[in-house]
């Protein structure tokens, strides 16, 4: 479900609601001291540090190379 972040309009506080999608209007009408501010989502993504191929990637590179060896990439490497 997702998430909604309010501003109560008499005080400035400002509170987070997760609900369904369609009980967000509903709740604005009952609640008309609230209005909704929209805030960038919090995406969350990767991983931190390096990321390093494992061996059976670099086994299937090594093949493609091996097969055709007028291919531009080191596949024990960086592509080049």
């Amino acid at each position: 479900m997702p998430t909604y972040n309010f501003r109560d309009k008499e005080t400035g506080e400002v509170s987070e609601e997760i609900m369904k999608m369609a009980d967000r209007e509903p709740y604005l009408k009952t609640n008309p001291n609230l209005e909704q501010i929209l805030e960038m989502p919090r995406i969350v993504s990767g991983v931190a540090g390096a990321r390093h191929s494992d061996d059976n990637f670099k086994d299937v590179l090594r093949n493609i190379k091996h097969k055709h060896p007028k291919a531009t990439f080191d596949p024990d490497g960086d592509p080049s």
